[in-house]
């Protein structure tokens, strides 16, 4: 899936280990779908969307009060 011309090569360069999941996840959020759409559309619970963007971030290395969206936006 590719949102941006080169967003997913950004995010790789980012972090050595993102898998397609994170970077359809990351496309998702910055199509700017809410958890519960990400969850329909991937049919799973948002529980599981939740922890997969907490992950993310952790993996991103970003704190807990960076908004994820906007992080992404910005790339």
């Amino acid at each position: 899936m590719e949102v941006h011309n080169d967003f997913d090569q950004k995010q790789k360069t980012l972090t050595s280990n993102v898998s397609e999941k994170k970077i359809r996840l990351t496309a998702f959020l910055r199509m700017k779908l809410n958890t519960k759409e990400i969850a329909a559309t991937l049919n799973v619970l948002t529980d599981i969307i939740l922890k997969s963007k907490y992950r993310l971030k952790k993996n991103l290395g970003l704190d807990k009060e960076t908004n994820l969206n906007q992080f992404l936006n910005t790339l």
